[in-house]
């Protein structure tokens, strides 16, 4: 450090410790030290692995799979289907029964466990020998993460899905509170949840993504009072207890 650049530095903390200032804000670092920041929780997909087929490497392979799918950070591995929101259902066989335990041909599908269906939602083929098996895994193990990021605003267990369903059901509560709870003996209000609700389990059951604002739209068309309408079911239902009343009068005066 250069001669009168030093004399400065000096003079400036004298001057900061003279006037109260650089105790107080040491003092203050070490009252306040910085809290670590929390851990961020990543969710996991459970995914469950379904083999059919007897050969030595696609056992090897399919084993090299569950072992891959446990080291990922967004999946995880279910022990049986119905533990599972994703099945990835793997057939392998031996191409070449003259030389057995050299290669295997495994066929790959991936399915999104539905309430009520299952969606198809990626697929291939690969090849792999015994030495090569490890590797052709978790390229399939990355293939099938990567495309569960594509779809994960479909996967209950994804931050995703639950901001999506937030938002849905957040417009669609403003909405009905809009709509007046009965009209003409209608519960005009539950009837238009009760749409909603149905219209996004077929959305979700068809892999479909709605717009929320149009889904809306659409409904509330069918649950809009007319205030015309309404005011002439009134007036005929007063212009109705008047004639009723005029009969009970006419029929009392003919008895008599």
């Amino acid at each position: 450090m250069k001669p009168y650049l030093r004399s400065t530095v000096v003079l400036t903390v004298a001057v900061l410790c003279a006037t109260g200032i650089f105790p107080a804000f040491a003092a203050a670092q070490q009252a306040s030290p910085q809290a670590p920041a929390a851990p961020v929780q990543v969710s996991k997909v459970p995914i469950a692995v379904s083999h059919a087929g007897d050969d030595a490497v696609g056992l090897s392979f399919v084993a090299a799979i569950k072992e891959a799918i446990r080291r990922a950070s967004s999946a995880s591995l279910a022990a049986a289907a119905d533990d599972a929101e994703v099945v990835l259902v793997v057939t392998t066989l031996d191409p070449d029964p003259a030389k057995p335990g050299t290669v295997t041909a495994a066929a790959w599908t991936l399915l999104l466990m539905k309430e009520a269906t299952k969606a198809y939602i990626g697929g291939g083929l690969r090849m792999c020998g015994p030495t090569s098996a490890p590797k052709a895994a978790a390229d399939l193990v990355a293939q099938v993460v990567g495309i569960l990021g594509m779809r994960s605003a479909e996967i209950p267990s994804s931050a995703e899905f639950e901001k999506a369903e937030t938002v849905w059901d957040e417009a669609v509560e403003a909405a009905a509170a809009k709509l007046p709870l009965e009209a003409c003996g209608v519960k005009v209000r539950d009837a238009f949840l009760e749409q909603m609700r149905v219209y996004v389990k077929w959305t979700q059951a068809a892999s479909l993504t709605p717009d929320v604002q149009q889904a809306i739209a659409a409904g509330l068309s069918y649950f809009t009072v007319d205030e015309s309408v309404g005011k002439r079911i009134q007036t005929q239902a007063a212009q109705l207890s008047q004639c009723q009343a005029e009969l009970a009068a006419l029929k009392k005066a003919i008895k008599k």
